[in-house]
C-alpha cells in the first residue's frame, strides 16, 4: 500500500522556499563577484540543505512530526507516519548537458539502511524549471551496482524504481507505453498486410523492452514545461 505523506501542495510550498533561497544565494555570490550559476554541481550542494529544511517544514505544516539533524551520516529527514518513523533521503539533481538525469545514491549507505524513501528535487541547468519525484521504500535492488569509477554512487534502475514513484511536480512519461499505444492504433487502422505486419513487429519489439521514462519539468511559477 502506497504511503502518501507528501502531496503536490506540500511540494509546492517547499519548492517556493527553496527557489527564494536560491535567488538569495545568487545575489550574495554576485555581490562578491563569484560565479555559482554556471556550476550546477556546486549550486546543487548549496541547495541540498535547503531541500531538507523546507520539505521538513512543509511536512510539519501538514501535521507530521519531523526531525532534521543535518549531520553527516544522519538521516536527511525523519517523518512520523501512522506512528512509524520513516527515513526520507533527499537529493538535488540537474539535467545533464545531454538532457539525461543522473538519479543516484550512495551504495553503501543504502545497503546499510536496507530501504528508505527518496525525494529527488530536479532542476534544469539554469534553475528556472523544477520537478519533485517521491519514491517509496527503495532498496539496493532498485539501483545498479556502483562502478569502480563512480566513487560509490549507484545509478537508479529507472524501469524498476519508477514503479514506486509519484511525480509531485512535473510529469513522468513512459515512452514504452506511448509507442505501444501508437503502434496498436496504427495496426488497427492499417489497410494492407504489409503495414499490419510492420506494426506487429514494432509492437513485439516494444513489448520486449523495459519501460523508458522521460521527465518533464514545471516552470518555477507552476506552469508545466
Amino acid at each position: 500500500m502506497q504511503i502518501n505523506y507528501l502531496t503536490r501542495y506540500s511540494a509546492q510550498e517547499a519548492v517556493k522556499n527553496v527557489i527564494s533561497f536560491s535567488k538569495e544565494v545568487d545575489t550574495l555570490y554576485r555581490r562578491h563577484e563569484i560565479s555559482v550559476t554556471d556550476d550546477v554541481g556546486r549550486k546543487n550542494i548549496l541547495l541540498s540543505a535547503a531541500q531538507e529544511k523546507f520539505f521538513a517544514q512543509a511536512l510539519e505544516n501538514a501535521g507530521y512530526e519531523c526531525k532534521v539533524d543535518g549531520k553527516t551520516g544522519a538521516p536527511d529527514i525523519l517523518v512520523k507516519v501512522n506512528g512509524v518513523w520513516r527515513e526520507l533521503e533527499c537529493k538535488v539533481s540537474c539535467r545533464s548537458k545531454k538532457g539525461s538525469w543522473q538519479l543516484q545514491t550512495d551504495e553503501r549507505t543504502l545497503e546499510n539502511k536496507g530501504e528508505c524513501d527518496f525525494l529527488y528535487l530536479l532542476f534544469n541547468r539554469d534553475h528556472t524549471e523544477v520537478g519533485v519525484l517521491f519514491f517509496e521504500a527503495l532498496t539496493p535492488e532498485d539501483f545498479h551496482k556502483a562502478s569502480d569509477s563512480s566513487r560509490g554512487k549507484a545509478r537508479m534502475k529507472k524501469h524498476v524504481a519508477f514503479k514506486k514513484c509519484t511525480a509531485l511536480l512535473g510529469v513522468i512519461t513512459d515512452r514504452r507505453q506511448v509507442y505501444l499505444s501508437n503502434y496498436k492504433k496504427k495496426y488497427k487502422s492499417a489497410t494492407s498486410i504489409k503495414m499490419k505486419n510492420r506494426m506487429h513487429d514494432k509492437i513485439k519489439l516494444w513489448e520486449n523492452k523495459n519501460s523508458q521514462f522521460s521527465i518533464s519539468l514545471e516552470s518555477v511559477d507552476g506552469s508545466a514545461r
